[in-house]
């Protein structure tokens, strides 16, 4: 065979051998591509898979349980109103006392000689007042007949009028340190029961509630308590004196007492937007005892109720707090305000109407305007 024929013999060879080499690898991968059914570029987009559920309106009646603490009915610290020793106490912790019982007595010895000097010089000023007033009319017969004049006869009258005011400013003196030995004995101002006593026989106490005076004796009415609530502003409108409360205290764990709204402040507190309210609760039994936390329910109707919404439905941030709502298969973002917070769900005040759906659980990557697939949440 020439030399010529035989290079393109070996050439063709090797081609061929080239061409079965490509082929070998190039259909596998083919196949495997077919067999993972590959998409176009536009298809692999794949949209995010959410669940959902929608925000619902409150019942009309609802009820509201809001924590407090008990106090006394009427309470009152008695302070001493002059210095003196304490000499005797009558009434200790737990005592019950009516209006006027006596509780203590101080002695104050200095008020004794003020009260006795006082006494004296009221009756010195009665009579030179006395003697002036006579003066006065013994010089009055004298002017009529023309035996002085009209001068001296005034001057008698105005010495008279000065020794009359002098009586009476010493007499008034004389009834105000009357008074103060009065306070030397400390009495009960209303039937109750003396829950605290921080003096004791021999101390030394001065008058007021200044720095150097202290209370004396503390007494507090319990036959009936009270507590004060603070309604939010979306229940205020229902609160009305005479409607009944169920109260709950943890030293009677599954029974409720039942009280009364007394009062209400009638208007709202414009930073905590609550209404401010008073319950009374009866107490003859003395079981509920001041000091005790409560928890005071109350049903409620409401004419408008407010938005529910899942708890984890809310994206807290440093912009706020804000849900994720779906129309159609379209996110978007919106800011709410919320109101009260039942645990599993919370009230939603502004920003959401009802049913709009929301994402629940949603992540850090959804964004406004995303398109998703929605599917309802799993009921609990």
């Amino acid at each position: 065979m020439p030399r010529r024929n035989r290079a393109r013999l070996i050439a063709g060879i090797a081609g061929l051998g080239l061409a079965g080499l490509i082929l070998t690898g190039l259909v596998p991968r083919l196949a495997q591509a077919r067999l993972h059914g590959a998409e176009p570029p536009a298809a692999s987009e794949a949209m995010m898979s959410v669940l959902v559920a929608p925000a619902r309106r409150a019942a009309l009646t609802s009820e509201v349980t809001i924590p407090g603490t008990l106090q006394a009915l009427h309470e009152a610290q008695l302070y001493a109103r002059t210095s003196g020793y304490v000499r005797r106490w009558y009434a200790d912790i737990g005592t019950q006392v009516k209006p006027g019982d006596l509780l203590a007595e101080l002695a104050s010895p200095d008020l004794e000689q003020e009260y006795e000097q006082a006494r004296a010089s009221a009756a010195q000023t009665s009579a030179t007042a006395a003697f002036a007033r006579t003066s006065y009319e013994r010089w009055r017969s004298l002017e009529r007949d023309s035996a002085i004049s009209q001068q001296e006869l005034d001057e008698k009258a105005s010495a008279a009028k000065v020794a009359t005011a002098a009586e009476q400013a010493a007499a008034a003196n004389a009834r105000r340190l009357a008074e103060l030995k009065g306070f030397t004995r400390i009495l009960a101002p209303f039937r109750g029961v003396v829950t605290q006593r921080t003096v004791d026989v021999g101390a030394l106490v001065t008058p007021g509630t200044g720095p150097q005076g202290r209370g004396l004796f503390t007494v507090a009415q319990t036959d009936s308590v009270r507590v004060y609530v603070s309604i939010p502003e979306t229940y205020a409108p229902s609160i009305q004196v005479g409607r009944k409360a169920e109260v709950r205290i943890a030293s009677a764990p599954g029974q409720a007492f039942m009280g009364t709204v007394a009062r209400t402040a009638k208007a709202i507190d414009p930073v905590s937007r609550t209404l401010l309210t008073e319950v009374v609760i009866p107490n003859s039994d003395g079981r509920l005892l001041p000091g005790s936390s409560a928890m005071v329910t109350l049903h409620v109707e409401l004419q408008t109720p407010p938005i529910i919404a899942p708890a984890n439905a809310l994206i807290v941030g440093a912009s706020g707090t804000r849900v994720a709502t779906v129309a159609g298969d379209t996110v978007a973002l919106t800011e709410v305000q919320l109101g009260r917070d039942f645990g599993d769900s919370v009230e939603i005040v502004q920003g959401l109407q009802e049913g709009q759906v929301l994402v629940v659980n949603p992540g850090d990557d959804l964004l406004s305007g995303m398109r998703v697939k929605t599917a309802p949440r799993p009921k609990p």
